[in-house]
């Protein structure tokens, strides 16, 4: 069985699982913020592709 569910980034934290591939995803992305949270939520669409290559899972 196979299950589908959308995630999104529409909650107040995140979890990482691997710091240094987090890390290429904010240079390949020129993301200069301190706070990745807020800049994830400033730019969902930034945010959502961080999801959807299992980079960050919110919570």
């Amino acid at each position: 069985m196979i299950s589908k569910t959308k995630i999104t980034l529409n909650l107040g934290g995140l979890v990482l699982f691997n710091p240094q591939v987090l890390n290429q995803f904010v240079t390949d992305n020129g993301i200069t913020d301190q706070d990745l949270l807020q800049y994830f939520n400033e730019y969902p669409e930034t945010g959502n592709k961080a999801i959807s290559q299992g980079i960050i899972i919110p919570v």
